[in-house]
């Protein structure tokens, strides 16, 4: 095998990653996007089971939640529109129809996208963190509404410390392919 085989091989199976990493990030939000409108048309129908006058949920945690489910749901949009048109650039690459602009665009596009889909996490987490709170009284008491949301909060971060690292190689992939 040659040098430039070798090359070729090599950059197949970096375009390869990088297509595999944009379809991770469609996929993510997708799911996550569906999470939210589920969230957001159960959210008005729900009542506490919190008997204490003092923790119960007020207005403003309502207004809230659907605050972040919108949020939430803009910056999965954001990402997802990003990544889809990331994956035509591909088509782009593959015709050998390159740029300096284009590689720079596609870069902060895929930075963009990654960005946008942990911000619609942290949105979709604080949410959650709502609902619960909607459902089994304010953070301010002490009780199962705590153990709730430190759970979420905890297993949300232990899905990022796992899932940050290939989004990470999939953007130092991209870097390489200009």
């Amino acid at each position: 095998m040659s040098v430039t085989e070798d090359k070729a091989s090599s950059g197949t199976e970096m375009l390869a990653i990088y297509k595999e990493g944009l379809d991770d990030i469609i996929n993510i939000n997708t799911l996550f996007t569906s999470a939210v409108f589920i969230g957001l048309s159960f959210s008005n129908t729900t009542e506490t089971l919190e008997s204490r006058e003092e923790c119960k949920p007020d207005t403003g945690i309502a207004k809230r939640l659907v605050i972040f489910e919108v949020l939430s749901f803009s910056f999965f949009l954001l990402s997802t529109l990003l990544a889809k048109t990331l994956k035509l650039h591909l088509y782009v690459i593959k015709n050998k129809h390159n740029s300096n602009f284009l590689l720079l665009t596609r870069r902060l596009m895929l930075v963009t996208a990654a960005v946008g889909t942990i911000a619609g996490c942290v949105f979709l987490t604080l949410s959650m963190i709502d609902v619960v709170q909607i459902r089994l009284g304010k953070l301010t008491c002490t009780g199962s509404a705590w153990i709730a949301s430190g759970f979420l909060v905890a297993i949300f971060a232990l899905a990022l410390i796992f899932w940050l690292p290939s989004l990470l190689y999939c953007q130092r992939i991209a870097w390489k392919l200009g």
